[in-house]
Protein backbone atom coordinates (compact mmCIF):
# COMPACT_ATOMS: atom_id res chain seq x y z
CA UNK A 1 0.00 0.00 0.00
CA UNK A 2 1.34 3.50 -0.69
CA UNK A 3 1.12 6.49 1.72
CA UNK A 4 -2.00 8.00 0.02
CA UNK A 5 -3.97 5.24 0.01
CA UNK A 6 -3.18 4.66 3.60
CA UNK A 7 -4.46 8.26 4.68
CA UNK A 8 -7.79 8.07 2.25
CA UNK A 9 -8.70 4.59 4.20
CA UNK A 10 -7.93 7.02 7.77
CA UNK A 11 -9.90 9.60 6.30
CA UNK A 12 -12.92 7.23 5.46
CA UNK A 13 -12.76 5.46 8.78
CA UNK A 14 -12.90 8.30 11.02
CA UNK A 15 -15.28 10.00 9.10
CA UNK A 16 -17.59 6.93 9.68
CA UNK A 17 -20.63 7.50 11.89
CA UNK A 18 -20.11 5.78 15.08
CA UNK A 19 -23.26 3.30 16.36
CA UNK A 20 -23.46 3.04 19.61
CA UNK A 21 -25.32 1.03 21.88
CA UNK A 22 -27.60 1.48 24.69
CA UNK A 23 -25.73 0.53 28.10
CA UNK A 24 -27.44 0.18 31.55
CA UNK A 25 -25.65 -1.33 34.99
CA UNK A 26 -27.34 -4.34 36.14
CA UNK A 27 -26.19 -4.70 39.97
CA UNK A 28 -26.73 -7.63 42.32
CA UNK A 29 -26.98 -7.57 46.17
CA UNK A 30 -27.50 -10.92 48.89
CA UNK A 31 -27.07 -11.32 52.34
CA UNK A 32 -25.75 -14.52 53.61
CA UNK A 33 -27.59 -15.21 56.41
CA UNK A 34 -25.69 -18.12 59.20
CA UNK A 35 -27.81 -20.76 60.29
CA UNK A 36 -27.81 -23.23 62.53
CA UNK A 37 -30.98 -26.51 61.81
CA UNK A 38 -31.64 -29.08 64.33
CA UNK A 39 -33.16 -32.10 63.38
CA UNK A 40 -33.81 -34.94 66.03
CA UNK A 41 -33.06 -38.46 64.34
CA UNK A 42 -33.85 -40.41 67.03
CA UNK A 43 -36.03 -40.13 70.62
CA UNK A 44 -34.61 -41.53 73.94
CA UNK A 45 -35.93 -44.38 75.81
CA UNK A 46 -35.44 -44.13 79.95
CA UNK A 47 -34.70 -47.65 81.68
CA UNK A 48 -34.60 -47.94 85.83
CA UNK A 49 -31.04 -48.77 86.95
CA UNK A 50 -29.92 -49.80 90.96
CA UNK A 51 -33.37 -50.86 91.87
CA UNK A 52 -35.67 -47.82 90.05
CA UNK A 53 -33.52 -45.25 91.73
CA UNK A 54 -32.18 -44.00 88.34
CA UNK A 55 -34.02 -43.97 85.38
CA UNK A 56 -31.66 -42.94 82.36
CA UNK A 57 -31.08 -43.19 78.53
CA UNK A 58 -27.93 -45.02 78.87
CA UNK A 59 -27.19 -48.80 79.10
CA UNK A 60 -29.59 -51.92 78.49
CA UNK A 61 -32.93 -51.34 77.68
CA UNK A 62 -32.15 -47.55 77.31
CA UNK A 63 -31.35 -45.25 74.33
CA UNK A 64 -29.67 -42.11 74.18
CA UNK A 65 -31.38 -39.20 71.74
CA UNK A 66 -29.91 -38.20 68.71
CA UNK A 67 -30.01 -35.09 66.29
CA UNK A 68 -28.16 -33.99 63.55
CA UNK A 69 -27.32 -30.68 64.31
CA UNK A 70 -25.89 -28.41 61.33
CA UNK A 71 -23.93 -25.03 61.10
CA UNK A 72 -23.13 -22.64 58.26
CA UNK A 73 -20.81 -21.05 60.41
CA UNK A 74 -18.99 -20.92 63.44
CA UNK A 75 -20.55 -18.45 64.70
CA UNK A 76 -22.75 -20.97 66.90
CA UNK A 77 -22.75 -22.43 69.95
CA UNK A 78 -25.11 -25.49 71.03
CA UNK A 79 -26.32 -25.75 74.47
CA UNK A 80 -28.33 -28.30 76.48
CA UNK A 81 -30.97 -27.40 79.08
CA UNK A 82 -31.33 -29.13 82.19
CA UNK A 83 -34.53 -30.40 82.84
CA UNK A 84 -36.15 -29.84 86.27
CA UNK A 85 -38.90 -32.29 85.87
CA UNK A 86 -40.75 -35.01 84.21
CA UNK A 87 -43.14 -34.08 81.62
CA UNK A 88 -45.29 -36.88 82.87
CA UNK A 89 -45.40 -39.17 85.44
CA UNK A 90 -47.47 -41.36 87.70
CA UNK A 91 -49.58 -40.43 90.34
CA UNK A 92 -47.96 -42.76 92.65
CA UNK A 93 -44.72 -41.06 92.37
CA UNK A 94 -44.76 -38.43 95.01
CA UNK A 95 -41.30 -38.34 96.39
CA UNK A 96 -39.63 -36.16 94.73
CA UNK A 97 -35.97 -36.54 92.88
CA UNK A 98 -33.14 -35.69 93.63
CA UNK A 99 -31.51 -34.25 90.43
CA UNK A 100 -31.68 -34.25 87.13
CA UNK A 101 -29.14 -34.18 84.36
CA UNK A 102 -28.76 -33.92 80.44
CA UNK A 103 -25.48 -34.29 78.98
CA UNK A 104 -24.21 -34.40 75.02
CA UNK A 105 -21.59 -35.15 72.62
CA UNK A 106 -21.00 -34.72 69.33
CA UNK A 107 -19.06 -36.40 66.26
CA UNK A 108 -18.45 -34.91 62.62
CA UNK A 109 -18.01 -31.58 62.19
CA UNK A 110 -17.56 -31.03 65.82
CA UNK A 111 -16.17 -33.49 67.88
CA UNK A 112 -16.16 -33.15 71.49
CA UNK A 113 -16.99 -36.13 74.51
CA UNK A 114 -19.84 -35.77 77.09
CA UNK A 115 -20.68 -32.47 78.90
CA UNK A 116 -23.50 -30.41 80.48
CA UNK A 117 -21.39 -27.32 78.83
CA UNK A 118 -22.35 -24.95 76.34
CA UNK A 119 -20.07 -26.17 73.17
CA UNK A 120 -18.67 -24.11 69.79
CA UNK A 121 -19.95 -25.63 66.61
CA UNK A 122 -17.93 -26.17 63.39
CA UNK A 123 -19.00 -25.63 60.26
CA UNK A 124 -21.02 -28.78 58.61
CA UNK A 125 -23.25 -31.34 60.56
CA UNK A 126 -22.64 -32.86 63.56
CA UNK A 127 -24.28 -35.57 65.32
CA UNK A 128 -25.11 -35.18 68.51
CA UNK A 129 -26.54 -37.63 71.44
CA UNK A 130 -28.01 -36.61 73.82
CA UNK A 131 -28.58 -38.14 77.76
CA UNK A 132 -30.84 -38.08 80.40
CA UNK A 133 -31.07 -39.23 83.56
CA UNK A 134 -32.76 -38.64 86.99
CA UNK A 135 -32.22 -40.02 90.14
CA UNK A 136 -34.33 -40.06 93.63
CA UNK A 137 -32.41 -39.73 96.71
CA UNK A 138 -31.14 -43.08 98.27
CA UNK A 139 -33.64 -45.93 99.29
CA UNK A 140 -36.31 -44.29 97.37
CA UNK A 141 -37.28 -45.60 94.00
CA UNK A 142 -39.42 -44.44 91.11
CA UNK A 143 -43.06 -45.92 90.93
CA UNK A 144 -44.01 -48.16 88.54
CA UNK A 145 -45.76 -46.61 85.66
CA UNK A 146 -45.01 -44.45 82.64
CA UNK A 147 -42.10 -41.57 82.82
CA UNK A 148 -41.68 -38.96 79.88
CA UNK A 149 -39.15 -35.99 80.18
CA UNK A 150 -37.96 -33.18 77.23
CA UNK A 151 -34.12 -32.30 76.88
CA UNK A 152 -34.42 -29.27 75.03
CA UNK A 153 -30.76 -28.64 72.49
CA UNK A 154 -30.38 -25.72 70.91
CA UNK A 155 -27.94 -23.46 68.89
CA UNK A 156 -27.51 -19.68 69.41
Amino acid sequence: MNRKMIFLFAAITAAAPINSAPAADVEFGGTVNATCAIVVTQDGILAARQNARILTSGGRGARHGRATVTATSSNFRLFVDQPTAFDTKPAADVTPEQDFRARIRSTGATQFRWTRNSQALNPGASNVRIQFRARKAPGISFANGNYSATVVIRCE
